[in-house]
């Protein structure tokens, strides 16, 4: 209990300090440079004009990503991964990302807003067969991220917490059962999953 109450105090400490920067300053995120080092935002304006399925991190241009400051708005996103290799293929976390995102638009119209989404954020591994894979780069930015995201939903603005798509829009073969022996795997190599 101790614990927790040191950490919303800490948490409100942040904000109120946030809140009395001037506007040039980076947001509170920015107070650990490893942060938005290794972890990109992305612009509002730039994730509501992307289409389904969503394209990985180091696919977008870097125009599409920025670094906060203290007046704008982080929006941290937190979702369920339904299947290996993307975390949205149906384009329904997006919709409601952008439902949320544009409330929210309406509302601080003197506010920038950047999101974290994992896909989005960090370097992922390919979710089609004509995608590279992750360079060593990536893949050390990846790992530095992870080490680090616990930042992206104590210090967010806000978090979005989705669950799992309706049961009514499912992913070919999604529910199927399959039943074998753990011997008849021995010799069995995965090279792709999903074909979209």
């Amino acid at each position: 209990a101790a614990a927790e109450a040191a950490a919303v105090a800490a948490a409100a400490a942040a904000e109120a300090a946030a809140a009395t920067q001037p506007s040039g300053h980076v947001h509170r995120l920015g107070a650990n440079p490893d942060v938005l080092k290794n972890i990109k935002l992305i612009r509002a304006d730039i994730f509501q004009k992307l289409r389904s399925p969503l394209p990985r991190s180091q696919d977008l241009p870097s125009k599409a990503f920025g670094i906060p400051r203290a007046q704008d708005l982080v929006v941290s996103v937190s979702h369920g991964w339904r299947n290996q290799t993307h975390p949205d293929p149906n384009g329904t976390k997006l919709s409601e990302i952008c439902f949320f995102v544009d409330r929210l638009q309406r509302k601080f119209l003197d506010r920038t807003i950047f999101i974290f989404f994992d896909f989005l954020s960090i370097p992922q591994r390919p979710f089609k067969v004509s995608q590279e894979q992750r360079t060593a780069e990536e893949t050390e930015r990846f790992l530095a991220a992870l080490r680090h995201m616990h930042n992206m939903y104590f210090l967010a603005d806000y978090i979005i917490h989705l669950g799992f798509e309706s049961e009514g829009e499912s992913i070919q073969g999604e529910g199927d059962q399959y039943i074998v022996q753990a011997s008849a795997l021995r010799n069995v190599a995965v090279s792709q999953v999903g074909d979209w």
